[in-house]
């Protein structure tokens, strides 16, 4: 087992140091000569055929899941809080600093014109939390970066780790209700300015002229009502008719980025996702933003007649390792975009030192509880199929 560890964190460690903010000039579809034209060789493409191009852009930075936690919920240290976080992937203790410095970084360096934030905003919902990333958005607001934002399944009430840390206790916190995020986060999506549905937190506007935004809300289970769905068709068709462009987001998945993913987690993707997408993709969404999984990837469908075609750009977390974003620059005619996922926001905030105590802690006592979990929940669904 000593060994096995050992070969892990060297791994680990050289994905570590190999991480880095890259540019890369390209002259054929395989980027990376592997042989194989992939996901990364497609974004690297397509920054290179939008650069050739003389056409108006909009610079959008991507966010997802920062899980921010609001430092007044831990009101001391002690075995509840050291429990809770040795059994986290996520690093909730510095979800603080890192969307701190994510801030920082989108006012003072990148200056996008629109921020996109694909759920999961807050640790589990609690109120503390949400007001605390309003802050930092108003912060974006007052420098006149607009910012969007949809809620994922950590951001309303219902999880028992929406609680106040003290010493060996834990005491509930006020969690957000529908009606109590729509309110705060009134000048980031949910305003006057927006069409709402009326079931959902779902919404659709227009921040930047003739771009139109649909936040789809997923929901805490990954589900879009069939009534939801008639709204979004209707909405993007009416965008589309009148010559503008539409994008969207939404925290879970669109399309199953790793294989057989979706029968071993049921959440990973939207449950009704083969028809979401059929009717996102029929109406002229060409992009779709996702989150929830904390990886990064691309994928890629198509209508029945391949006809048409759909994007599901997914973003990894600001809180789990490398930490990454995205700033996404899109053509007008929405054909071309360009991406990068630069990891240094992490480095810059954390010392070397904390990486590998980190590390040495989740090879430790994370993988094995994931490890447990994951036995379990594919033990169950082959027995479901076996009495079906």
């Amino acid at each position: 087992m000593k060994k096995y560890s050992i070969i892990i964190l060297a791994m680990l460690f050289s994905l570590m140091a190999g991480a880095s903010e890259k540019k890369v000039n390209v002259s054929s579809p395989d980027v990376n000569g592997d042989g194989v034209v992939n996901a990364q060789d497609l974004v690297v493409l397509i920054n290179y055929e939008l650069e050739k191009k003389d056409c108006p852009k909009t610079k959008i930075v991507v966010l997802s899941d920062p899980h921010v936690m609001a430092p007044d919920l831990l009101v001391s240290k002690g075995s509840a809080w050291t429990k809770y976080i040795n059994a986290q992937r996520k690093m909730v203790d510095y979800s603080q600093a890192l969307f701190d410095e994510m801030v920082a970084r989108i006012k003072d360096e990148i200056k996008p014109d629109l921020v996109l934030i694909t759920g999961d905003l807050t640790k589990d919902g609690e109120r503390l939390s949400h007001a605390y990333v309003i802050s930092r958005l108003d912060e974006l607001r007052a420098a006149g970066i607009k910012t969007l934002v949809i809620p994922g399944n950590h951001d309303r009430g219902g999880s028992v780790d929406a609680v106040y840390y003290d010493g060996m206790l834990t005491t509930p916190a006020e969690v957000a209700t529908d009606q109590w995020f729509a309110e705060h986060y009134a000048n980031y999506g949910y305003g006057a300015d927006s069409d709402r549905e009326a079931t959902t937190l779902s919404y659709a506007c227009e921040p930047v002229e003739g771009l139109v935004v649909i936040g789809i809300d997923s929901g805490t289970d990954g589900f879009v009502p069939l009534e939801t769905l008639y709204w979004l068709e209707e909405k993007a068709h009416a965008a589309t008719a009148s010559g503008k462009q539409v994008i969207a987001m939404m925290h879970h998945p669109l399309i199953p980025h790793v294989t057989n993913a979706e029968s071993l987690v049921p959440t990973y993707v939207v449950s009704n996702h083969d028809n979401v997408r059929k009717v996102l993709t029929n109406a002229g969404v060409k992009l779709i933003f996702t989150g929830h999984f904390h990886t990064s990837d691309i994928a890629k469908d198509y209508n029945k007649e391949m006809t048409r075609e759909i994007y599901d750009v997914n973003t990894g977390s600001l809180i789990s390792y490398p930490c990454d974003y995205r700033e996404v620059t899109v053509r007008s005619d929405l054909m071309e975009m360009s991406v990068a996922m630069p990891s240094s926001c992490m480095r810059r905030a954390m010392s070397p030192r904390w990486i590998r105590q980190r590390l040495w802690v989740v090879l430790r006592w994370h993988l094995p509880t994931i490890a447990v979990q994951r036995t379990c929940v594919g033990a169950c669904l082959k027995t479901r199929r076996l009495t079906a």
